[in-house]
């Protein structure tokens, strides 16, 4: 009895550990990815490099929740990132960096998500490798970093598709899961514009169902009112930039180092012919399956708005779907690839993820060298002197939300352009500084109006992402009078950023 019952425990230890090892791989994992990007400083810690609709959300979450009033509410309705922001509001108001580690906790979720629909429909090897290849991209890093729309709309999908697949499983029509369908499309839509393609997927596969003709209208109908409201009720999409070079997108996409606004035209031409190598090669899948629906209508919703955004969604495309075809699977996932492919299929994995990790190199070393962007360095530099509390200021900013995370002052939303310049100072009576992108179109206008009343304001900074314009008040509303810019643009007390650091 002894022996059998020791045989009996050797057996089954072995068993136990592997059963808890599957079931807590992903958290292990979890653990030394979100310790790597911390740890080996591929995340900003402060408050630059945001997106700017994700910093308006965040802030308006931190207001509520501190029960402050805040000017940002006048820049309209935020997207309804906002929701998902809501524990950071509860628990870590006023943190950037809580919510960054949140951002990244959501992207690993929306790995975790895309790997198991892919295993289900290519097989684990391919979907294990397009994962971990996913989470050390730089288009994936970028936008963790930034708050980006990009994840947020790869959540919405992956999360959309689970809620699809329980509503199919469902038996009421219109059910609890349905009005839960309406909301995510809702906050999907409001995100991107790529977020589009979650009810346009939805309405393509609830066509093609075996339900009463009348049923499909109604659903469809459901889908295309609550879309109508949303895009009226917030006005479009703000803060987003229409009709890109997509090869540039994903150029730009692709540099690892801030502030760079020359695109690597080879990578970004390649990615381009690669990603409709992908599509046309996988056509019959992307057509059938319905998280393949969303990420070709997002796609191709992408071209027109092409920027870092897109090249997640291009990137998650690619990955899942091209690793699935390069190793040869079927869409069951019970072929494996063949022994005569290994060879090409370890070239490529190695290939791939030696490029991604000689960027993330790269943007750690632009990260230590503190390099930012046109719009951040403008910030910034207001952000040196709103540091001293004997200063008093008050900022209208084109970018309120990040400008306001950056500073820690109230900050408005920048001003129309009046019909003359002394209707724009009456407008702005309190307002000491003005800091805007002089070079966008929009704000023509506003330059003219300000270039009117020279003998009432001063261009203090004048740089390659925008401008900063005091306002001089009747009465002397700084305790120190400003400094005259350099020639390049930034004020005497704030270095420059050494030559091929940006």
């Amino acid at each position: 009895m002894t022996s059998e019952t020791n045989s009996t425990e050797k057996t089954s230890t072995p068993t136990g550990v592997t059963q808890l090892a599957s079931q807590y791989w992903g958290f292990a994992a979890l653990a030394i990815w979100g310790g790597t990007l911390y740890g080996l400083g591929l995340i900003r810690l402060d408050g630059f490099g945001l997106e700017e609709s994700a910093a308006q959300s965040l802030v308006l979450i931190w207001s509520i929740f501190d029960r402050i009033a805040n000017p940002i509410l006048a820049v309209g309705v935020p997207d309804f990132r906002a929701l998902l922001f809501v524990p950071l509001g509860a628990y870590w108001a006023g943190s950037v960096i809580a919510a960054k580690v949140y951002t990244a906790l959501l992207a690993f979720g929306t790995a975790t998500l895309l790997y198991k629909w892919s295993k289900r429909t290519a097989g684990a090897e391919s979907s294990l490798a397009a994962s971990a290849l996913i989470l050390i991209s730089p288009f994936f890093l970028n936008e963790i970093d930034a708050l980006g729309a990009g994840i947020f709309t790869l959540l919405t999908f992956a999360v959309g598709a689970s809620i699809n697949n329980a509503y199919q499983r469902s038996q009421g029509v219109f059910g609890t899961l349905y009005f839960v369908q309406m909301i995510w499309v809702a906050i999907a839509v409001s995100i991107h514009p790529m977020g589009l393609a979650y009810p346009i997927a939805l309405a393509w596969t609830w066509t093609q169902e075996p339900r009463d003709p009348r049923v499909k209208r109604q659903l469809i109908s459901g889908l295309a009112l609550v879309t109508s409201i949303l895009i009226a009720l917030r006005g479009g999409w703000r803060n987003i930039e229409w009709l890109n070079n997509p090869a540039a997108a994903l150029g730009l996409a692709h540099q690892p180092f801030e502030g760079m606004t020359e695109p690597n035209w080879i990578i970004g031409n390649g990615l381009l012919l690669l990603v409709a190598l992908v599509i046309w090669k996988d056509r019959k899948f992307l057509v059938t399956d319905f998280v393949g629906k969303m990420l070709l209508v997002g796609a191709g919703i992408g071209l027109f708005v092409a920027g870092d955004n897109w090249a997640v969604i291009i990137s998650a495309l690619v990955l899942y779907r091209g690793s699935a075809l390069l190793m040869g699977q079927s869409q069951t996932g019970l072929t494996p690839y063949s022994s005569q492919k290994q060879g090409v299929v370890l070239i490529a994995l190695l290939a791939c993820s030696t490029a991604f990790m000689l960027a993330d190199k790269a943007r750690y070393l632009s990260l230590k060298a503190h390099a930012l962007g046109p719009q951040d360095r403008i910030i910034q530099l207001l952000a040196n002197d709103a540091a001293d509390p004997a200063l008093k200021i008050r900022i209208a900013s084109q970018w309120p939300a990040r400008t306001m995370i950056a500073t820690k002052r109230e900050v408005f939303p920048l001003p129309m352009a009046a019909k003359t310049g002394e209707e724009l100072l009456a407008n702005i009576k309190g307002i000491t500084h003005l800091v805007f992108d002089h070079n966008d179109p929009k704000n023509k206008d506003l330059a003219r109006n300000i270039a009117d009343v020279g003998g009432a304001t001063e261009t203090v900074v004048l740089d390659e992402g925008g401008v900063i314009v005091q306002v001089r008040q009747s009465e002397p509303s700084v305790a120190q009078a400003p400094r005259p810019p350099t020639d390049q643009g930034v004020r005497m007390d704030v270095p420059a950023a050494e030559p091929g650091k940006e």
